[in-house]
């Protein structure tokens, strides 16, 4: 082999170990990952957090009677109208 050739062969393998040199210098990272197995069924999305409540409105809810409820024949969440439905019996209390 000629010398010349010997030359550019010997510049062509140290340029090419400067640049995988360079290469490995500058790649980046591997970043690691977790790996899960695809399934369909219900999405739950919860949020947990603490926090301060605050009172917008301030409502007196009082009826115009002293006495003592003995019962109610309405439930909770049942519609009442006014006039027509007795909401509760009240015993009036001695003032």
């Amino acid at each position: 082999m000629p010398t010349n050739a010997r030359s550019a062969a010997l510049g062509l393998a140290a340029a090419a170990a400067v640049a995988g040199l360079i290469w490995v210098a500058v790649r980046p990272e591997t970043v690691p990952v977790d790996l899960g197995t695809v399934a369909t069924g219900p999405m739950r999305v919860t949020i947990d957090g603490d926090g301060i409540t605050r009172i917008r409105n301030i409502y007196e809810v009082a009826a115009p009677v002293t006495g003592k409820a003995l019962r109610s024949p309405v439930a909770v969440g049942d519609s009442v109208r006014a006039g027509q439905t007795i909401v509760a019996r009240v015993e009036p209390v001695d003032p």
